[in-house]
């Protein structure tokens, strides 16, 4: 039988295995930024809102060129700044391979860091998500990444500094796929999905499609 230091000792060589795989991931990434902001393509940003019975109730999409990293739309957050310093990175033995596509990717997971702080709206969610990034073993890129929060949560925020207003939140989940342009790696596709109640219930879905990348 294991000893509970031999148990400790594994996790923590599978975490920092997992951490060194997303930091040369990220690295990438950032090392890439000046040639990837010449980078075009087209992007289809589509809306779409749901009933509380879960049919959708609108859509709207809208398709524009644009030139360097995709922003999303109501997001003015860096992703890959809050992988690398929110999140702790590991490996689960018991998943640390997968096919994405056709691609053998080793599989890592993250959890957020212990003793995060809230600096507004952004980081009551932020600081709860938790999920899985597949990593090209051969390419070395992130092929995929989803996430999601694990449990419904409730917050309050401050309208206008002053009024307290409420928030639940019953479902938080996100993905998005990347592939190699060049040489560079580039955005696939980003979605995201929120079931939230603040007045009324509602549920949306925001989807960003990249093709024609040029």
């Amino acid at each position: 039988m294991e000893s509970e230091e031999s148990i400790k000792s594994a996790e923590s060589v599978e975490q920092n295995i997992g951490q060194l795989m997303m930091n040369k991931v990220l690295t990438r990434i950032m090392h890439e930024a000046k040639n990837r902001a010449a980078i075009k393509a087209d992007k289809t940003y589509t809306v779409k809102k749901y009933n509380t019975h879960g049919s959708v109730k609108s859509e709207k999409s809208e398709t524009k060129t644009v030139q360097g990293r995709p922003k999303l739309e109501g997001v003015s957050l860096d992703i890959y700044q809050i992988l690398g310093s929110k999140y702790d990175f590991y490996i689960d033995p018991q998943e640390s391979v997968a096919t994405v596509n056709g691609t053998e990717c080793a599989v890592v997971k993250f959890r957020p860091k212990a003793g995060l702080r809230k600096g507004g709206v952004a980081d009551e969610f932020i600081n709860r998500l938790e999920g899985t990034v597949y990593i090209n073993i051969e390419e070395y890129y992130m092929v995929k990444i989803e996430g999601k929060v694990p449990q419904p949560f409730q917050f309050t925020y401050n309208l206008l500094y002053v009024i307290p207003i409420g928030v639940d939140v019953y479902r938080l989940d996100f993905s998005a796929e990347y592939q190699l342009f060049n040489g560079i790696v580039v955005e696939r596709y980003f979605r995201g999905f929120v079931d939230y109640e603040v007045k009324n219930r509602g549920a949306e879905e925001h989807i960003h499609a990249l093709t024609n990348y040029r």
